[in-house]
């Protein structure tokens, strides 16, 4: 049944009336989309004075300062960070009042968007646009990999190939475009590691490959995971590309930016600032509220079940604790269960090594994207757009690989969608939807690999 849904759903996408109704629709999301998170990051919903002036964008408040009330955008916090860093000798982790878990390398790469400060709407506009730009690249690397039968030079015999890919950026959207109306930085982190696991299944630009993945985790740490995957499936040369592209974007350009000393300093206090009251599960000293309902970790999940938190009445939250453990009981249960999926993804890439063929490599990458939003302590709506890897495997192999052992799995993409429903929901937030999809999906890849492992080399 979702076998063949897929499939005629792909083959209708592959028509001429399906593509012009499937790129309309991308134009008509672009547009809209685009001009709501422009309006959100640029134009303020109050004005205090007759004309605004700013000598700085580090004067622009992230919601109000003296002269303008703003609507609700990441983008003037991401410029506020990256002018300060690049152009005032700010440290956004002492000075600022909303400190985020971003490492210095984040002000660089943002520093393009904000030098446009002065230009109305003209870095938000470019930052969309880039954005989209990369959520669309991102579907199609999850996808294109099986375009020839899953190995590189292989005839193309296989069918619905812009059909997957329009599916895949389908399956993508809505938490794609949540991500860029508030102008989130994720698809920046998308991106390369789309780009990158494209190679990497195809056995092609290795070094390259895991460069795009050191600079994810430099820009977002979390990506790190994947240098995991590197060294227990042994792909050597691309570790070596990731170590070398995290030194590159963590010391060696720091360093040439700003000095030896402040580059040091800058990190010393992001350490003390992030990473020591992350480690100590002391999480509230850089996030104002760990377990709100956009933050759909095992660990917030756990807290909100197990703890009686307060919510937020306004926002229609609700108290859903079913137990009332105490902050220890429920920190160790949550530690616990995050070393049971570390544990089985180590087994996992160590028993399977590197795959046998494109579909088992594609499919053992994949797994990394719901091991990082089991394992993070905040796993914010917005980061789950990672988990479009899996789910554009799973959907490749179905569709266009025509592959038996993916399409018993095949439910877990309607769990996915029933996810998204349910973070679209504000009510139904709270319960985490999207944390029964990282763990189906999960389940789904070490099922599929351990499967491709017993069936040999294709």
């Amino acid at each position: 049944m979702i076998r063949s849904t897929l499939s005629a759903a792909a083959k209708a996408l592959e028509t001429r009336t399906g593509r012009w109704i499937f790129w309309i629709a991308v134009v008509a999301a672009f547009l809209g989309v685009g001009l709501n998170a422009v309006i959100r990051a640029e134009l303020p919903q109050k004005r205090f004075v007759p004309r605004l002036q700013y000598a700085s964008p580090t004067q622009i408040a992230e919601d109000r300062d003296s002269q303008a009330q703003w609507r609700s955008s990441e983008f003037r916090g991401f410029r506020t960070i990256a002018w300060g860093e690049m152009m005032e000798g700010m440290d956004p982790y002492k000075d600022l009042r909303h400190v985020r878990a971003y490492p210095p390398f984040f002000g660089i790469v943002f520093f393009p968007f904000a030098v446009l400060w002065k230009i109305p709407f003209a870095g938000s506009a470019l930052f969309f646009a880039v954005s989209f730009a990369f959520a669309l690249a991102a579907a199609w690397f999850c996808s294109a990999w099986a375009n020839d039968g899953g190995t590189t030079g292989a005839p193309g015999t296989a069918h619905g190939r812009f059909g997957v890919f329009a599916l895949a950026f389908i399956l993508l959207a809505p938490l794609a475009l949540d991500v860029m109306v508030r102008c989130e930085s994720d698809m920046l982190v998308l991106f390369p590691v789309a780009a990158s696991f494209y190679w990497l299944v195809r056995g092609e630009k290795k070094f390259r490959a895991g460069a795009l993945l050191g600079f994810a985790a430099a820009f977002k740490v979390l990506p790190g995971l994947f240098g995991v995957y590197l060294l227990f499936t042994r792909r050597w040369r691309a570790l070596g590309g990731m170590i070398a592209a995290g030194v590159v974007c963590t010391a060696v350009l720091p360093v040439l930016l700003w000095g030896p000393e402040r580059a040091w300093r800058l990190h010393l206090s992001w350490y003390e600032r992030v990473v020591a009251p992350y480690r100590s599960g002391q999480t509230t000293k850089f996030i104002g509220d760990p377990y709100r309902p956009s933050n759909q970790s095992l660990t917030a999940a756990f807290n909100r079940l197990l703890r009686p938190l307060p919510m937020d009445v306004s926002k229609g939250e609700r108290n859903i604790n079913l137990l009332s453990l105490s902050p220890a009981a429920v920190s160790a249960l949550a530690r616990a269960l995050q070393g049971f999926v570390a544990l089985g993804l180590a087994l996992l890439w160590a028993l399977c090594g590197r795959g046998r063929d494109a579909k088992s490599a594609a499919i053992l990458m994949a797994a990394v994207a719901p091991g990082i939003m089991l394992l993070s302590e905040v796993s914010l709506t917005s980061h789950h757009v990672l988990l479009i890897l899996p789910v554009a495997v799973i959907l490749a192999r179905i569709t266009v690989l025509e592959d038996a052992a993916a399409a018993r799995w095949g439910w877990v993409l309607v769990v996915y969608l029933l996810a998204l429903l349910g973070v679209a929901i504000q009510p139904l937030k709270p319960y985490t939807p999207l944390l029964p999809a990282a763990v189906a999906l999960l389940l789904a890849c070490a099922a599929i690999a351990f499967r491709d492992r017993r069936a040999g080399p294709a």
